[in-house]
């Protein structure tokens, strides 16, 4: 199997994305205010590729911030387990809140996106699996 830009990701035997061949993330500028483990949208800016804050007011997520170096930002757009203190109850599904958060509560304001965006594996641990079908309210 291969991406759009032609490298090679490796599925397991039992069909599933060898977690090991999927890049890190992709590289982009972060935006002012942007932290690590926001989730965050991808946007072209003059030319740049650059992250911003997502809400479930105004955009949706994309991916989450994995690294941060000064404005320099790796961003996961693949599942993957995060350590994440979230005090949301074990087996909660998230979803996209405001600010770059998250939220255990599906947003239900007229005007707002519904965006799962992973599940609570353990109370320190978020599997961050975005949901890219999304509704709004």
């Amino acid at each position: 199997m291969t991406t759009k830009t032609g490298k090679r990701i490796f599925v397991t035997e039992n069909g599933e994305v060898d977690i090991e061949s999927v890049p890190a993330g992709v590289a982009a500028v972060a935006d002012t205010g942007v932290a690590v483990k926001d989730l965050v949208y991808l946007a072209d800016d003059s030319g740049t590729l650059k992250c911003f804050k997502a809400d479930n007011t105004a955009n949706a997520a994309e991916g989450f911030v994995k690294s941060l170096d000064g404005v320099n930002a790796v961003v996961a757009i693949t599942p993957e387990k995060v350590a994440l203190t979230s005090g949301i109850d074990l087996g909660r599904v998230i979803y996209l809140g405001t600010d770059g958060g998250i939220t255990d509560t599906a947003p239900i304001t007229s005007g707002t996106i519904v965006q799962k965006v992973g599940k609570v594996l353990d109370p320190d641990t978020v599997l961050f699996n975005l949901q890219t079908g999304r509704a709004i309210v």
